[in-house]
């Protein structure tokens, strides 16, 4: 993927971890651009399993989870700034807290 998307920044950090350095062959802007070059046999992709985990099994290729201590990404609990949450959504948001602290993570 491009330098514009978040998953390379965490490649290039992971390989830079490990004293190497990322140099693709070929770079794609979307991700099913990225995938379409996996099928055409052109090499690997790597990507959010969000984004294409369903999408890479769906035209026959395979995701596969990679597990290093960098390739970790920030998320986050959106609501609206002026309304106050539900009594359903404010004990969502406390058991997400509660599962992180849990967890060891902020």
């Amino acid at each position: 993927m491009d330098r514009e998307y978040s998953v390379r920044s965490l490649i290039e950090r992971a390989f830079q971890s490990i004293g190497r350095t990322v140099a693709p062959a070929y770079e794609a802007s979307y991700v099913p651009t990225a995938l379409g070059l996996v099928k055409a046999g052109l090499g690997i992709a790597v990507v959010a399993r969000s984004a294409a985990g369903e999408t890479a099994e769906l035209v026959g290729l395979r995701a596969r989870p990679i597990d290093h201590p960098v390739l970790m990404r920030h998320i986050g609990l959106i609501e609206s700034a002026g309304r106050s949450l539900s009594p359903a959504a404010r004990q969502l948001v406390a058991a997400v807290h509660q599962a992180c602290q849990r967890a060891g993570l902020r």
